[in-house]
């Protein structure tokens, strides 16, 4: 008797629950996101940009960016634009821009359908030291 009513009991409220599905924007609609960094070491650096996406959705596939132009400079103005290696992926040359301790960095990306992305400018800082280890 007790299985019976535990049963009936997990069948009740397992009914309660309605799954709702929301209509999103698509992918195209959000902006991008972009990953990568500048250190004090030699390059070639990289730089991905892919399409942002929401999520709360069910599809969170990282879809690559192919941009017009990706342009690397410092406060000092050096500058470098980058070239794509792989399909949203970027990348400087070798004996191209290297970052210096106290200078400062920023992006500007121009997409294909002509909108322009300039992150907030950001200092290159020295490493930290590390005085005790446990």
């Amino acid at each position: 008797m007790r299985t019976i009513i535990s049963i009936v009991v997990f069948l009740i409220l397992g009914a309660c629950v309605d799954r709702l599905h929301f209509d999103i924007k698509k992918s195209n609609d959000y902006g991008i996101a972009v990953d990568g960094f500048v250190s004090d070491q030699p390059g070639p650096y990289q730089i991905r940009i892919n399409r942002a996406f929401d999520i709360e959705s069910i599809e969170t596939i990282k879809i690559p960016v192919s941009v017009k132009h990706l342009i690397l400079s410092d406060n000092k103005g050096t500058s470098e634009e980058l070239k794509e290696i792989n399909s949203g992926i970027y990348e400087t040359n070798a004996a191209g821009i290297r970052g210096q301790v106290g200078k400062v960095y920023t992006l500007r990306i121009e997409l294909t359908d002509g909108k322009i992305y300039e992150p907030v400018p950001d200092t290159l800082l020295p490493a930290g030291r590390m005085d005790s280890l446990y």
